[in-house]
């Protein structure tokens, strides 16, 4: 089975083990596709935020002066940023706290990178809902049985 396959069958706790276990050299795309589902959870998606290095983007007043090779990921993290403040993830339940996933502060990321627009603070609150256990059986954020050399444009 290929990744796109399963995703389309694959429940919103299967996404964040994808996202969460996710090799981001491989692209953003399967991230996009996740953030974009309409049960996409809270917690996922503020997992692919922090992620994804907003403190790195907050460097770039605006969009203009990001790096060409950068702008996919500016992109990811100013959609989820848009929408997470907007209320579009309505699906609350798995949590995910940026200060604290499993040990690390991830809003400690980057801070001696100039801030330059400033990441809004409900990004910062850790999301609602219950703790789940990374699954390890994911590699790089291909799930068991699945073809991580199958052509899964997302």
């Amino acid at each position: 089975m290929d990744l796109l396959t399963y995703l389309t069958q694959a429940s919103p706790d299967e996404w964040h083990q994808v996202a969460w276990n996710w090799n981001w050299d491989s692209g953003e795309e399967v991230l996009r596709w996740i953030i974009r589902q309409p049960t996409c959870d809270r917690g996922t998606a503020l997992l692919v935020y922090w992620y994804g290095a907003p403190r790195y983007f907050a460097q770039y007043p605006s969009r203009n002066e990001v790096l060409q090779f950068e702008l996919e990921g500016y992109d990811l993290v100013m959609e989820i940023e848009r929408h997470y403040l907007a209320g579009a993830y309505a699906r609350q339940e798995i949590a995910f706290d940026p200060r604290h996933d499993q040990g690390y502060d991830w809003t400690a990321d980057y801070a001696d990178i100039p801030n330059r627009r400033p990441i809004p603070e409900p990004m910062s609150v850790a999301s609602p809902g219950r703790t789940v256990e990374r699954e390890t059986a994911y590699d790089e954020g291909y799930p068991p049985g699945v073809d991580a050399g199958a052509d899964a444009d997302a």
